[in-house]
């Protein structure tokens, strides 16, 4: 089951103050709406791009690296409470450096992801999962998460204009050092 994002008197609200709502002289008039293929191919694009966006932090060592592909798609996000910007690419590695320095590996396990479309550029994405972390000491943090993601499409394509993350409280396990032998 699909989870709107608005209620129905908000969305009225919303597409009134934007403007989509009522009759106005001089108004240009109102987009055809998106038709069933258009919908499945905005979808599609968009789930790609954000796995493409997930594996590629998750997976790239080098955060100059991380910070150069994420780039074109990635306006802005919201990790560990600091707001980091796509304007400020040294941020943006200062941050990553921050969050990957004591980890082995990272994978996110995608439970559930709804794509609310708002029109033929604009979308919200709200992406429910666990994510696994290995530390280099041993210990692995397992939480779920809902990430919360804004898309514009403009002439050059689609880009997250922004995103947040969501955290519940980890469930962290320790190993234990290796005491066979002694």
């Amino acid at each position: 089951m699909t989870a709107h994002l608005f209620s129905s008197s908000s969305l009225l609200l919303l597409l009134v103050a934007l403007g989509t709502g009522g009759c106005s002289a001089g108004r240009a008039p109102a987009p055809q709406p998106l038709t069933e293929p258009e919908r499945t191919a905005i979808t599609d694009t968009l789930r790609q791009l954000y796995r493409e966006a997930s594996q590629t932090f998750d997976s790239e060592l080098d955060c100059e690296v991380i910070v150069h592909r994420l780039s074109s798609v990635l306006a802005s996000f919201v990790a560990q409470g600091r707001i980091i910007e796509a304007g400020s690419p040294e941020e943006g590695v200062r941050m990553c450096r921050m969050i990957k320095r004591d980890r082995l590996s990272a994978r996110e396990d995608i439970q559930e992801q709804n794509v609310e479309l708002l029109g033929r550029d604009a979308a919200v994405v709200v992406t429910r999962g666990v994510y696994t972390v290995r530390f280099r000491d041993g210990r692995t943090s397992v939480r779920a998460q809902v990430v919360t993601t804004v898309w514009s499409r403009s002439p050059d394509g689609w880009r997250n204009v922004h995103l947040h993350e969501s955290w519940q409280n980890p469930r962290v396990t320790a190993t234990r050092p290796d005491t066979a032998g002694k």
